[in-house]
């Protein structure tokens, strides 16, 4: 007989092929789920690339949760993704201190240079101007 779990995430496989619902459903089902991040950037309009190409943040801890770089922005807005892939993605309402938001919207940054700190367990962003 097959265990409860793996009944639950069979289904979910099955049923849709969203990552967005997918993982929503895992935390539902077990809330002390931590994923952990390879690659997380940050894009957006506020970098010179615009929405092209994501500059690689730099890994802090062994958790991959706590994420950092020191970036000039212009004004525009920024998203932090997870490699190359929308499926993984957050946002937030507020500049320079916010709630990092699962799908969030984008957030609108300031001209600046800048230390800008993700803390994915926390589920914070930062936005520390540099002189």
């Amino acid at each position: 007989m097959k265990s409860d779990k793996y009944l639950n995430l069979n289904m979910l496989e099955t049923t849709t092929n969203n990552a967005k619902e997918v993982l929503n459903s895992l935390y539902k089902f077990n809330q002390k789920i931590k994923l952990q991040f390879e690659d997380i950037q940050i894009i957006g309009t506020a970098l010179k690339d615009n929405f092209n190409e994501g500059v690689a943040m730099k890994n802090m801890n062994n958790g991959n949760s706590l994420w950092k770089i020191k970036l000039q922005l212009e004004n525009g807005e920024i998203k932090f993704r997870n490699g190359n892939d929308w499926s993984q993605n957050w946002g937030g309402d507020h500049f320079p201190i916010g709630k990092a938001i699962w799908f969030g919207n984008n957030i609108y940054v300031k001209k600046g240079y800048y230390e800008i700190t993700l803390d994915l367990l926390k589920k914070s962003y930062k936005f520390e101007k540099l002189k």
